[in-house]
């Protein structure tokens, strides 16, 4: 028998308020508001704003601005870093206002590094902790989906490789996020077109210019011979492919793609 704590923590950390499918719950709760005719009478609230608390009046100065807009993502990665520690209240406030986040802070479409940094200073003492408790639950996420579902429904995560398939068992396990009652049929069939909105296959010989950019939402592309061979992973967000370390396995590409929302105040899909 899986131990029922692992599970627990898989979906949700009480201790330390972190999982990456809390956000998922929100949703559920956003759809459940809207269904009983309560949602709106309170605030809507984005990532940043529940979890920063930020002082309203700082702005960002003209020098930094003029920093920002000037300066060499990659040769100038530490000098950036000092600027962004610097200007984060200022920058908490300019998310809550609807921008272009890239257009006033290009370096970020050069250099994820700066985005693991900025998220490290927003949510210090957490930066690592997917990194380092995912190994303890990949291991079993298998055996937790076989308990809830019968081994075959293991096909519907489709000819991925073990890594990423880990990930997609828990993604078949979220709970569904919308009204009323479904078949068997119509959550497989809703899993099976959420899968895209994570993540896509390209053919290693496809040309970059040739993959699919349209989706306006982050999510990550896969590259190889096939899906069991993959050789690089990429993130795309807002018709933009980000660099990525070519050495980052897939949990390391899921956790930037997982704090590029919060770095940026990005709304979850809710389907």
């Amino acid at each position: 028998m899986v131990n029922q704590k692992a599970i627990h923590e898989l979906f949700y950390n009480p201790i330390s308020n972190t999982g990456y499918l809390v956000n998922k719950i929100k949703n559920i709760n956003v759809k459940r508001h809207k269904c009983d005719g309560t949602y709106g009478q309170s605030k809507s609230i984005k990532l940043s704003q529940s979890l920063d608390v930020t002082i309203e009046n700082i702005v960002l100065e003209q020098e930094d601005k003029e920093f920002f807009d000037n300066c060499l993502a990659v040769e100038q990665e530490e000098a950036i870093k000092e600027r962004l520690l610097k200007t984060l209240e200022a920058r908490k406030n300019i998310l809550k206002k609807s921008i272009d986040i890239f257009k006033e802070f290009k370096f970020f479409t050069f250099n994820s590094n700066l985005i693991l940094y900025d998220f490290s200073i927003r949510y210090p003492g957490t930066e690592q902790l997917f990194l380092n408790q995912w190994k303890n639950y990949a291991n079993v996420a298998k055996e937790i989906f076989v308990e809830l579902f019968e081994e075959k429904s293991i096909k519907e995560i489709g000819d991925w490789n073990q890594e990423i398939s880990s990930f997609l068992l828990l993604l078949r396990m979220l709970p569904s996020t919308s009204q009323g009652p479904k078949s068997r049929e119509k959550k497989r069939s809703n899993f099976e077109n959420s899968i895209p909105k994570l993540i896509k296959f390209e053919h290693l010989n496809t040309p970059r210019e040739n993959y699919d950019l349209s989706e306006k939402q982050p999510h990550i592309i896969a590259v190889g011979a096939n899906k069991q061979a993959v050789s690089q992973y990429l993130i795309v967000f807002d018709k933009t492919i980000l660099p990525c370390a070519s050495t980052y396995n897939f949990c390391q590409i899921f956790d930037l793609y997982f704090k590029i929302f919060y770095v940026f105040n990005i709304e979850f899909d809710y389907s």
